[in-house]
């Protein structure tokens, strides 16, 4: 049996949608070298231009957190929200801003009933636009950002997931009428990391350590996050770590990026928790009575990625596992992570 031959089996036994979004990171991945190859910049960047897109279809699932997508626009400048460092003597420093819009999806286990278990999570979309500001030293950055958006039927979320359904032939989901009310959503999140060099570069390898902590305050989350995270790779840019949409979003690399390297690539890995107060998707409506579960108040994960940087082109793929979110959940979530940035 030929190797040809041996894939084709392979693929066979996976879904149209693993396929498809296995098929993405390739890509992305062969288009961030073709662009590197093609393009490469003197000057510091000015702009960046990311979408990340997350699925659990990766790896065959359809449940809890299913999908997330984001634009984010980035701009070497202290943006509408840069002048609060002002308040705390951060005069100093790197600042630069971020517009984010974001819709999540969230359903429960058996998504063709059409009264959805009440013990399992309920149906929900979020849509939401996010304002940022970062302010970056030499070792550590700082982010605040300002998310204001709708859950409910407003956020679009069961016309996103029935147009992924009808795209990829799947049945539809049958519970969307039970989804959380409309509700306006408002959430202040900050986050500080710190980058430790552990070893000295040898040969443009390198290796960094991340500690993360974060805290989240509004009617959609209210919790404190931890992490630590490492990386070793090849040309490191001078950015502090990686992150998800449910995280902070977006982090900058307009600082001294090391631009007179025409490729870089590194691994990735991290670990950490949520201390969870409050989750609208799990605790429902805050002013209605709407489906809602028990929460658990802290919530492990655990995340692996790959990041090639080529000329103007930044391309990751992260593989995130999150603990079980309530009581009663059946498993823990896997979800697959793309990002693909642009720079000009």
């Amino acid at each position: 049996m030929t190797i040809a031959h041996m894939t084709f089996g392979l693929l066979q036994k996976r879904s149209c949608k693993q396929n498809f979004f296995s098929a993405i990171v390739l890509l992305l991945c062969l288009l961030a070298n073709l662009c590197g190859t093609l393009d490469s910049y003197a000057e510091q960047p000015q702009t960046a231009i990311a979408m990340n897109v997350e699925n659990d279809a990766f790896y065959g699932k359809d449940e809890n957190y299913t999908a997330g997508l984001s634009l984010v626009l980035s701009r070497n400048n202290k943006g509408l929200l840069g002048d609060f460092w002002n308040l705390f003597g951060t005069d100093t420093g790197f600042k630069s801003s971020s517009y984010e819009i974001a819709q999540l999806l969230f359903t429960p286990t058996e998504l063709y009933s059409t009264v959805p278990d009440p013990k399992d999570r309920p149906y929900a979309g979020i849509l939401y636009l996010g304002l940022t500001t970062h302010h970056q030293t030499q070792s550590a950055l700082q982010t605040l950002k300002l998310i204001v958006g709708v859950i409910g039927p407003y956020s679009l979320g069961e016309a996103g997931q029935e147009a992924a359904h009808h795209l990829f032939q799947n049945r539809l989901p049958q519970g969307w009428s039970h989804q959380l009310k409309n509700e306006p959503l408002l959430d202040l999140q900050y986050e500080y990391r710190h980058k430790f060099d552990i070893t000295e570069y040898v040969g443009n390898l390198g290796v960094q350590l991340f500690p993360i902590c974060s805290a989240m305050l509004g009617n959609y989350l209210t919790k404190g996050h931890f992490e630590g995270q490492v990386r070793i790779g090849y040309n490191l840019p001078e950015s502090a770590g990686d992150t998800t949409i449910r995280g902070i979003g977006t982090v900058p690399i307009f600082n001294n990026h090391r631009n007179k390297h025409q490729w870089g690539a590194y691994f990735f890995g991290g670990a950490g928790g949520d201390l969870v107060a409050r989750d609208i998707t799990l605790d429902g409506n805050t002013f209605e009575d709407s489906p809602r579960v028990k929460k658990r108040v802290f919530v492990p994960f655990g995340e692996l990625g790959v990041s090639i940087m080529a000329g103007r082109v930044k391309t990751s793929f992260t593989y995130v596992i999150v603990g079980k979110e309530f009581f009663g959940q059946r498993e823990v979530e896997k979800y697959g992570a793309v990002n693909l940035t642009y720079f000009y």
